[in-house]
């Protein structure tokens, strides 16, 4: 008997020692894996992200060429050697005897008729044009099928027809006039920044004596102004009007005061070269006249 109870303590024990055990080291799973270490698994996951959107720049900064520029066409390229063209032929060009009358140049009579009866034809990245140019209105006439050509094409035409002509007071070379305008842009406004500075330093200057006479001991039944208002207001005027200034400034555009004028006249089909004598109409003949002409016969 007492081997039956040590034999069943030891089995209660047995049991005790599998239910501990068991109590202890439960099951582990995935999901308690997840539950206990998710602060982890967010910083992985936020890690893994940040590679490889840093490894995806690199790759497309290797693989893809990056240009801040666009890439020009050869159509604008075309377009715009053309616009460039004749600038230093024009520039070489001796400056001619210029004679100034109420305004305008004085030709003499052979320089109109030579430049009357001149003209260039060529061919614009905007079509076929026929320029010629008018002496009286000292403009330039043009032929052409597109009436859109830009003002930049017309130029490069006109400076053209005064090399072909070697007149080169009749074109206004709009670099050098650009040249001008752009110096005479800074001029005024160097001369605005200066007088805005002036303004300011008045300005500081008549604040800071009036706080040193609102320092100075006053009657004691004097009425104490309120120099501080005064002086604020004052700034904020001053500030106001530079910035007015400032965006004026940056608006400011650069204009050149000369420049060539051009008239479209028609089309290519409507231009009557000068230079090709007029055939006079046939003249008509009367039926008397026709009779005359038989009895003289005759």
């Amino acid at each position: 008997m007492d081997m039956d109870t040590n034999t069943n303590m030891d089995m209660d024990t047995n049991m005790d020692m599998d239910a501990n055990a068991d109590t202890v080291n439960p099951q582990y799973t995935l999901s308690d894996f997840f539950t206990e270490n998710h602060y982890g698994l967010m910083g992985l996951l936020l890690a893994t992200v940040l590679i490889g959107v840093s490894t995806g720049y690199v790759l497309l900064d290797l693989l893809i060429p990056f240009s801040t520029k666009p890439k020009e066409t050869d159509e604008a390229k075309r377009i715009r050697e053309y616009e460039a063209g004749y600038l230093d032929e024009l520039g070489a060009l001796e400056d001619d005897d210029v004679r100034v009358n109420d305004g305008k140049c004085d030709f003499s009579q052979p320089e109109k008729e030579r430049l009357s009866k001149g003209k260039v034809e060529d061919e614009t990245p905007f079509g076929p044009i026929i320029m010629t140019y008018c002496v009286d209105d000292e403009t330039y006439w043009y032929h052409t099928d597109n009436k859109s050509i830009p003002y930049k094409t017309l130029d490069a035409v006109a400076r053209q027809f005064a090399v072909k002509y070697s007149c080169k007071r009749i074109c206004v070379n709009y670099k050098e006039e650009w040249e001008k305008a752009k110096a005479l842009a800074i001029a005024e406004q160097e001369a605005a920044e200066s007088a805005a500075a002036a303004v300011a330093a008045a300005a500081k200057g008549d604040a800071s004596e009036e706080l040193q006479d609102e320092a100075k001991p006053r009657d004691v039944f004097v009425k104490f102004k309120k120099y501080n208002k005064t002086v604020e207001k004052d700034a904020q005027e001053t500030k106001q009007k530079t910035r007015k200034d400032s965006i004026k400034r940056r608006r400011y555009r650069i204009s050149a005061e000369r420049s060539n004028r051009f008239t479209h006249k028609g089309r290519i089909a409507d231009y009557v070269d000068p230079t090709i004598p007029k055939s006079e109409p046939a003249k008509s003949l009367s039926f008397a006249d026709f009779k005359t002409k038989q009895v003289d016969a005759g």
